[in-house]
């Protein structure tokens, strides 16, 4: 009678082991899941900043081109006047 008793100590023995790398991989899906979403969220949000931040400069570069411009438009306008003193 003593080797089935060994026989279900051992399986056990392995179902309680079993049980404890269930519950690490519980533990550890709960700590790093949130954590991997959030660094996830941080670099799409990077991205997305990085993006407008690039955008903005093209817009400001734009617009200093066509304030330049202005400023050749203006001077072809006010040329004739000033040629007539």
């Amino acid at each position: 009678m003593h080797a089935p008793v060994g026989s279900y100590r051992s399986l056990a023995d392995r179902a309680v082991a079993l049980q404890d790398q269930n519950v690490q991989l519980a533990s550890d899906a709960m700590i790093n899941g949130p954590i991997e979403a959030l660094h996830w969220q941080a670099e799409s949000k990077r991205v997305i900043v990085q993006t407008l931040a690039e955008q903005s400069r093209g817009q400001t570069e734009t617009s200093q081109d066509l304030l330049s411009g202005g400023d050749t438009y203006m001077d072809m306008f006010f040329t004739p006047l000033s040629d007539r003193r």
